[in-house]
């Protein structure tokens, strides 16, 4: 199914790509992406240059979280029409743009999520984040499902875990005894910024 997917949406992009050229600057290149959150499905970039030309070499350019700047991505050549497509993923948040000789287009931010599972009896549960970095002393939030809507009944405040392999975990317990339900645990936006965003688990019927 998720092969299948993939197939759909690399080829969805491919047929708005020569859509894409009519709306690029008159001077310049665009960009757009197919969603903003980095998850299961492929994030495919597309855009055109003003020239409307095949040929044309594009340089997709990505700004990391934390330390590294702008730096080339890819170059894609465009087709007939102008337009280009391409892909683009990533660890944590991260911003891409398109350039296109001296034009630069608009600056797309992708979010991404860490990783929650939640664990444990329903007197001591416990939250595991795994990411590309730790969240010492930061707050994760336990929600009971009420109907549609979830409710924060617990919080816990997380500690840093040795490595596992290439991701970093931390993990928090939330020991308020629960009724039985559905939950899940959140890291919420305040809680993940600045090189994630909120990111919850899987819910769990306890």
């Amino acid at each position: 199914m998720r092969t299948r997917r993939r197939s759909l949406a690399v080829a969805a992009v491919f047929a708005l790509a020569v859509a894409a050229s009519a709306g690029a600057a008159s001077d310049g290149v665009t960009i757009e992406a197919n969603h903003t959150i980095a998850d299961d499905t492929p994030l495919l970039l597309r855009g055109a240059v003003s020239s409307g030309r095949p040929g044309e070499t594009v340089t997709i350019e990505q700004d990391d979280c934390g330390p590294v700047p702008w730096h080339p991505l890819r170059r894609v050549q465009t087709g007939q029409g102008g337009g280009w497509v391409s892909y683009a993923g990533g660890e944590q948040n991260f911003r891409l743009r398109a350039r296109w000789h001296d034009a630069v287009s608009r600056v797309i931010s992708i979010g991404v999520r860490p990783s929650l599972s939640l664990y444990g009896t329903r007197g001591s549960l416990r939250v595991l984040v795994r990411a590309y970095d730790w969240f010492p002393g930061k707050t994760a939030e336990l929600q009971v499902l009420h109907g549609q809507r979830w409710q924060t009944v617990a919080r816990a405040r997380l500690v840093k875990r040795p490595a596992a392999g290439q991701y970093a975990q931390t993990v928090g317990t939330f020991t308020k005894k629960i009724p039985r339900g559905v939950y899940r645990a959140v890291l919420p936006g305040r809680a993940a910024a600045p090189c994630y965003i909120a990111g919850a688990s899987d819910a769990v019927r306890y």
